[in-house]
């Protein structure tokens, strides 16, 4: 004979649940009702984490992911770790960006996490790979060019501000950085243009 709980526990406050109150008829767990489960534990996590609750939200955006795998929870899931371990975040987002190599995002979580902790090389590789997936996400864009600059890759760091404001002309914050790398590389006059738009 089986074991079998006789209780269930609640993800997000831990709270225990006798069994009773918590079986659920086979048929309520269908693909469509697992999938909309999967994304209240996601918008739960959300409103934890916006509440700064970082520990309840991990456990929340945790349980998502788990009923419903996808790229889209990941990135939610890895920042929501990295408020409060680190490395359990690096090695999430290692994970995930192995598992996801196409997602933008989750490339942008993880070369955030590697830069944090000051693996500067490695961190260049995902983030390059993040503009590249999505040149339109600012934030990509931005950090890679913050850290080549770290790493006196002036020149480099000037191309990517040309790109991101080449894709994102509106951006006013874009054209000031790419005249203050134009000056910071000895170019003033290279730097006139951005600096008027």
């Amino acid at each position: 004979i089986g074991t079998f709980k006789a209780s269930a526990t609640n993800p997000s406050t831990g709270e225990v649940i006798p069994k009773s109150d918590t079986e659920v008829p086979p048929e309520l767990w269908s693909p469509e009702r697992k999938k909309a489960n999967a994304s209240f534990y996601y918008l739960a996590g959300e409103y934890e984490l916006m509440n700064r609750n970082a520990a309840g939200a991990a456990k929340l955006f945790e349980t998502s992911y788990t009923m419903e795998p996808n790229a889209f929870v990941g990135p939610k899931l890895i920042e929501s770790k990295s408020l409060s371990d680190l490395d359990e975040a690096l090695t999430l987002a290692k994970k995930l960006s192995l598992l996801y190599p196409r997602n933008g995002d989750i490339q942008l979580s993880y070369g955030r996490l590697l830069a944090a902790k000051g693996e500067m090389k490695e961190a260049e590789t995902y983030l390059r790979n993040a503009v590249r997936m999505r040149p339109e996400n600012l934030e990509s864009s931005v950090l890679l060019i913050q850290l080549l600059q770290a790493q006196n890759k002036t020149k480099e760091a000037i191309v990517v501000a040309k790109a991101m404001v080449e894709k994102n002309s509106d951006f006013v914050e874009g054209w000031a950085l790419l005249a203050r790398l134009y000056l910071v590389n000895n170019q003033p006059n290279d730097a006139v243009n951005p600096a008027r738009k």
